[in-house]
């Protein structure tokens, strides 16, 4: 099918071209339903199963590495003898907020 400007075609010419236009795109559309065979039935399983077995796979990946790698605590430095005593010690500067403003080299 030729396109033409409808500014350069004569009459004859556009209902020529409309017709051949019209009659190509009307005798080339149609919808069918046809249903799948059982084949493609079971390779759609398939797929579904295989989506969804591999959808759990990487969903147990991430939480494994998010509980391994991200548990926020590290007790390597902890006391691990029970027997053996350790002391705790908590101090508070007087006015500190002001010193570190004042005096920062002599507060480091």
């Amino acid at each position: 099918v030729v396109v033409r400007s409808l500014q350069s075609a004569t009459a004859s010419d556009t209902a020529s071209a409309n017709a051949e236009v019209s009659q190509f795109a009307f005798s080339s559309a149609s919808i069918s339903y046809q249903p799948l065979p059982a084949e493609a039935k079971a390779d759609t399983t398939v797929i579904i199963i295989a989506v969804v077995a591999g959808s759990v796979v990487l969903i147990f990946i991430v939480l494994l590495i998010l509980v391994c790698c991200c548990s926020g605590r590290s007790h390597g430095n902890a006391p691990k003898d029970a027997s053996k005593p350790f002391s705790l010690i908590f101090t508070d500067i007087q006015s500190s907020t002001s010193l570190w403003a004042e005096v920062p080299d002599d507060m480091a």
